[in-house]
């Protein structure tokens, strides 16, 4: 699955095991133990930097 490809609300729809999957699939290290929403966040994360962006969250 290409990352590019997802937008925040697919991967708000994907289950836990399936965004696990997709995180171990683009080479995160750390996928289980954390919560869906953090997740997302890793994912995103590493999106960014492979487009050569910086990702910024907001609490």
């Amino acid at each position: 699955m290409a990352i590019t490809a997802l937008s925040v609300e697919e991967l708000k729809k994907m289950t836990l095991q399936e965004l696990q999957r997709l995180g171990k699939e683009i080479g995160l290290q750390r996928t289980t133990g954390l919560k869906k929403q953090e997740l997302i966040a890793r994912i995103l994360e590493k999106k960014a930097q492979e487009e050569g962006l910086n990702f910024i969250r907001r609490f």
